[in-house]
C-alpha cells in the first residue's frame, strides 16, 4: 500500500534527520566538556569539523541502507525477524565507528583521546535508542492524528484472533484506526466493530461509514466482487487495498514482485540473483583464491607429493564428478588421500577407512586435501563459500531424502559452507544428517552477504587449526 509505504519511509527520513541533530549536539557537548580533547592543538580542526562529519556520514549510510532493504517479510500477518531498537542503535553506532576509524587512518591521527572515544560511543548508542523511541513512539502518533488518521474498513472472512486485525492494531502509530469489519461470521471479540449495522451490501456500508481505507480479502471475495467494491470505495473517496489471504495462508515469508499490474508472490529470498551481488561474490572469491593458488598451493603440492611417494605412489590429484550450479556436472580437484586400487569411488569415507593411507587421515582432518578446489574457484565452477558439492550419485540419493536439498542447485558449490562451520561435516549417515545440511544451505541461500561469507571463511580457518570431532 503506497500510502503506508510513504508514511513509513517518511518516519525513517525523520529519524535520520533527528539522528543528525542528536549526534552533532551530543558530540559537541562532549568535546566542550571533555578535558582530554586537545582543541587548542594542531588536531583541533579534526575534532571540530572532520570527526563529527564522519560520524554523521556513518549514521546516514546506515539509515539509507536500512531504508533500501526490503521490508521484513510477513508471516501470518506479523512482521518477523524485526530487530529491536537496541540492536538497530548498536548497528548504527557501529557504522559511525567504522566511518570514524577510516577517517583516523586517512588523517594519520594517532593522538586521538582513547578516553574520549570510550565515553563517546556508549553515549551515542543510548542517545539513538532514545531518538528511535521519540520518533516512532511519541512523534508518529501525533503526526497521523485528526485529518491524517486512516479510518479502516475490513471486508474479509475474519476468524478469532485474526492476524490481519492484529496487524492493523499494531500499526496504529501510522494512523490506522479500525473502524469496522464486515465478515460472514464475526467472532464475539470483534462485535463492537460489526459494520453490517451500516447496511446490507458492502457498497452501502462504504457509503455510510465513509472510511479512508477499505481492505478486502482476495480469498473471501470473487474478482467481480473486488472490482465492484473498489469502484464503490473510490467513488466514496476511500483508498482501496487487497489483503493477500492466499499468500498469508502458506504461513511463510513472501516477497511481492509487481510489474504492469501483475503481482507475483515469491517465497524464497535469493540475494545472489542480483548481478551486482554475484559480481561482489566473484570478486571476493578471486581475492581469496588467487593468493592461495599462487603462494600456498605450490608448497602443499610439494609436501603432498613427498607424502605420496613415501606412503602411496600415484597421482597427486583426485578428480571426481560433482554437481554444480544448475545441476551441471564438473570435475572437482582434491589432493588424493586414498590408495589408488580400492575401486570404491562412490563410497563415503568413514573413520578408520582402510582405503586411506596413514598421512591421508591427517590431510583430511586438517582439510589439506581441499586446497586444490581453489583451482575450481578460479575457473568459476565453485565459490569459496557455498553448499559443499557431493558425488553425483549421492546428490541424487540426498535429493530423494529431503526435497529442500534441491535448492542448493541455485548456488555455486563452495570450498566451505555454512553447514560445515555449524558442524555438519564428514559422513552423511542418516536422514537427519541430510536435513540439517539442507536447512543450513537454504539459510545461506536466503541470507547471503559478503559479511556472512567473511564470517564463514574465518570460522573455517579456525577449524583448519582446530578441527572438530566430525572431521575424518
Amino acid at each position: 500500500m503506497s500510502f503506508l509505504h510513504g508514511r513509513f519511509r517518511g518516519l525513517q527520513s525523520l529519524y535520520a534527520l533527528a539522528s543528525v541533530f542528536v549526534i552533532a549536539g551530543l558530540y559537541y557537548a562532549m568535546i566542550s566538556l571533555h578535558p582530554a580533547v586537545p582543541l587548542h592543538s594542531g588536531m583541533g580542526w579534526n575534532y571540530v569539523v572532520i570527526y563529527p562529519i564522519l560520524l554523521i556520514i556513518g549514521s546516514l549510510i546506515f539509515c539509507l541502507k536500512n531504508s533500501l532493504q526490503e521490508s521484513a517479510p510477513l508471516q501470518n500477518g506479523h512482521r518477523i525477524a524485526q530487530p529491536s531498537q537496541f540492536l538497530l542503535a548498536a548497528r548504527q553506532t557501529a557504522y559511525m565507528g567504522i566511518a570514524l576509524f577510516i577517517g583516523l587512518v586517512l588523517t594519520k591521527d594517532i593522538q586521538i583521546s582513547r578516553l574520549f572515544l570510550t565515553g563517546l560511543f556508549p553515549a551515542l548508542w543510548v542517545s539513538l535508542i532514545l531518538t528511535h523511541s521519540l520518533v516512532y513512539r511519541l512523534a508518529a502518533p501525533k503526526l497521523f492524528q485528526g485529518a491524517r488518521s486512516l479510518r479502516t474498513l475490513v471486508i474479509a472472512n475474519v476468524t478469532s484472533h485474526d492476524p490481519l486485525l492484529d496487524w492493523l492494531r499494531a500499526h496504529n502509530h501510522l494512523g490506522l484506526q479500525l473502524a469496522g469489519v464486515l465478515s460472514p461470521r464475526l467472532p464475539d471479540e470483534y462485535a463492537d466493530l460489526d459494520a453490517s449495522r451500516f447496511g446490507a451490501e458492502p457498497e452501502e456500508i462504504i457509503s455510510r461509514l465513509g472510511p479512508q481505507v477499505v481492505i478486502c480479502s482476495d480469498a473471501h471475495l470473487s474478482r467481480e466482487e473486488l472490482a465492484s467494491i473498489r469502484v464503490a470505495a473510490e467513488n466514496a473517496g476511500s483508498r482501496f487495498a487487497i489483503h493477500l489471504d492466499r499468500i498469508a495462508g502458506f504461513g511463510g515469508a513472501a516477497s511481492i514482485y509487481t510489474d504492469f499490474g501483475h503481482a507475483l508472490a515469491v517465497f524464497r529470498r535469493e540475494p545472489l540473483e542480483s548481478p551486482l551481488s554475484r559480481l561482489l561474490k566473484r570478486t571476493f572469491d578471486l581475492g581469496v583464491a588467487i593468493p592461495i593458488v599462487v603462494m600456498v598451493l605450490p608448497i602443499l603440492m610439494l609436501l603432498v607429493g613427498v607424502i605420496h611417494r613415501m606412503q602411496s605412489p600415484g597421482p597427486l590429484f583426485f578428480r571426481q564428478q560433482r554437481r554444480g550450479v544448475g545441476g551441471q556436472v564438473f570435475l572437482v580437484y582434491k589432493f588424493r588421500t586414498m590408495h589408488c586400487d580400492h575401486h570404491r569411488e562412490g563410497e563415503q569415507a568413514r573413520a578408520g577407512d582402510p582405503r586411506i593411507f596413514p598421512a591421508g587421515h591427517w590431510m583430511r582432518k586438517f582439510s589439506i586435501d581441499e586446497f586444490p578446489q581453489f583451482l575450481n574457484v578460479l575457473t568459476g565452477e565453485m565459490s569459496v563459500v557455498g553448499p559443499r558439492p557431493h558425488y553425483v550419485d549421492h546428490d541424487t540419493d540426498f535429493a530423494a531424502v529431503d526435497p529442500l536439498y534441491r535448492f542448493r542447485k541455485f548456488l555455486k558449490p563452495g570450498v566451505t559452507g555454512l553447514a560445515q562451520v555449524l558442524g555438519y561435516r564428514g559422513i552423511t549417515l542418516t536422514r537427519a544428517d541430510v536435513r540439517e545440511r539442507s536447512y543450513a544451505d537454504l539459510e545461506y541461500l536466503e541470507n547471503w552477504s559478503l559479511r556472512l561469507d567473511f564470517i564463514i571463511l574465518v570460522k573455517t580457518a579456525w577449524q583448519v587449526i582446530k578441527p572438530p570431532k566430525s572431521a575424518l
